[in-house]
C-alpha cells in the first residue's frame, strides 16, 4: 500500500466520513490498515485485473463506485497509476481534476504551491465529485484506532478494458 494513501485517509477524517477504495491483490488485507487510519468503509477487490492491466479497469471500477455512492470528494495520491486513473475518471464523470494539492482546508477548497513554493494558492473545487491529486507527504499519517467495514467491489471488466497489459512493474520510490 502506498504510504500516501494513509496520509489521505488521515486528512479525510477532518473532512467527514471516510470511505476508501483498494483494488488489486492484497486489497482486502489492506482494508485493515486503512481502517486503523480512519476509513469507516473500504471498497475492496483482490482481482488481479487491477494490477495486470493499466488504469482502465480501476477507472471503470471507480466510475461505478462514484455512480453508486455519489461522493462529494475523491482524493488520489500523486503517483503514476493514480494520475492515470484520476484522469480517466475525470473524463468519464465530466468532473474537474485538480492536481498537485498540498492542503485541503475544506471539501470545497484545495491549496497548491506556485512560484517554487513561495506562494500558496487556494483553488475553489466545484462540481461533483471533486477529484483531487495530492502530493505525497502533504499530511502526516496518524492512526486513529478504527476498524473498517469491507465491502466487496463487484464490477465486470470486459475485454475492451484489458488493452494495456503491465509486463513488468517497478515500485515507486518513496520520496
Amino acid at each position: 500500500m502506498d504510504a500516501t494513501a494513509l496520509e489521505l485517509v488521515t486528512k479525510a477524517r477532518d473532512l467527514g466520513e471516510v470511505e476508501a477504495v483498494a483494488l488489486g491483490p492484497g486489497a482486502t488485507d489492506a482494508s485493515k490498515r486503512l481502517g486503523e487510519y480512519g476509513a469507516a468503509t473500504v471498497y475492496a477487490s483482490d482481482d488481479e485485473v487491477f494490477s495486470e492491466y493499466i488504469a482502465q479497469p480501476a477507472a471503470q471500477a471507480m466510475f461505478e463506485l462514484v455512480g453508486q455512492h455519489s461522493p462529494e470528494l475523491v482524493l488520489f495520491a500523486t503517483n503514476y497509476d493514480s494520475r492515470d486513473i484520476a484522469g480517466r475518471l475525470a473524463a468519464k464523470t465530466g468532473s474537474t481534476l485538480m492536481s498537485n494539492a498540498i492542503a485541503l482546508p475544506s471539501v470545497d477548497v484545495a491549496q497548491t504551491a506556485v512560484f517554487g513554493g513561495s506562494t500558496l494558492v487556494d483553488v475553489k473545487l466545484e462540481g461533483t465529485p471533486k477529484l483531487v491529486l495530492v502530493r505525497p507527504k502533504s499530511f502526516v499519517a496518524e492512526p486513529s484506532g478504527g476498524e473498517a467495514t469491507v465491502v466487496p467491489v463487484e464490477v465486470s471488466i470486459g475485454d475492451e478494458l484489458r488493452k494495456a497489459r503491465r509486463l513488468e512493474r517497478h515500485e515507486e520510490q518513496a520520496a
